[in-house]
């Protein structure tokens, strides 16, 4: 399909409804991107027709900024909407999830799904619990692609670091989302999306500090100083200088268990 039937066909749909089960249309990489990259071009080209200037260069990376986000996003939106069938019926009718058979749903439905390139809609198909045990219903391409609360692991990954700053606020974090992704989120969205990353990391945050521990201990200990190292403990911004304790009194390096 050419961009120019691209657009006609847009055109003839507007003002028609869509069903509350229907895809977008099944359009190729290509035409998907064709008006965000054309847009893209278009920016160029005026650029380098009109007179250079410090405020002309300002404002042509500025908007290039926003054109390169819609160019990824909507290859997101293509790419994850391709990763089950379009038909339905070409899904499994019974599924079983953590000990629980479900039974497929008659047809998509769509999510709003964050993304570091903004929001996207994904069309993804339910399962619901067959012996209706009460367990929310199942969306497996939400679990394929790691969504957590919403938002893709890459989103996510960001929101929590941002949030884990040293002297990081909601306010903060939500204004570098807004800036930098184009992701309006409320602060019960935010918490959602960190609770979610913080669980996933539980159960491996234990191993992880000791091993991080343990190799700052023995990088301490092949210095060259002269004081022996100390290991601090603190939190909430009161520390703790405490000798490591049975450690050799020369600086030979210590065995890690």
């Amino acid at each position: 399909m050419t961009y120019s039937l691209h657009l006609l066909a847009v055109a003839a749909t507007l003002g028609v409804p869509r069903s509350a089960g229907s895809h977008s249309p099944d359009l190729d990489a290509e035409d998907a991107l064709a008006p965000a990259w054309t847009a893209l071009v278009q920016l160029l080209r005026d650029f380098a027709a009109a007179p250079a200037s410090p405020s002309a260069t300002f404002a042509l990376e500025q908007q290039l900024r926003e054109r390169m986000r819609e160019l990824g996003r909507l290859g997101l939106e293509w790419a994850y909407n391709h990763v089950e069938p379009r038909e339905v019926e070409a899904l499994p009718s019974h599924v079983e999830f953590e000990a629980t058979p479900y039974t497929r749903l008659g047809r998509p439905t769509p999510q709003v799904v964050a993304t570091l390139f903004g929001n996207v809609r994904l069309w993804r198909v339910g399962y619901r619990p067959t012996h209706r045990t009460g367990e929310s219903t199942l969306f497996p391409v939400a679990v394929q692609l790691g969504l957590a609360a919403g938002a893709t692991p890459a989103v996510a990954e960001r929101a929590a670091y941002d949030q884990s700053e040293a002297g990081a606020t909601q306010r903060r974090t939500r204004q570098r989302l807004r800036d930098d992704h184009g992701l309006r989120w409320g602060i019960k969205k935010l918490r959602a999306v960190v609770a979610r990353v913080a669980d996933g990391m539980a159960a491996a945050r234990h191993d992880v500090q000791v091993q991080n521990v343990l190799r700052l201990l023995e990088q301490a200990w092949l210095g060259t100083g002269p004081h022996k190292p100390v290991l601090s403990v603190g939190r909430d911004g009161i520390s703790f200088g405490l000798p490591v304790r049975g450690a050799p009194c020369s600086r030979s390096r210590p065995r890690v268990r």
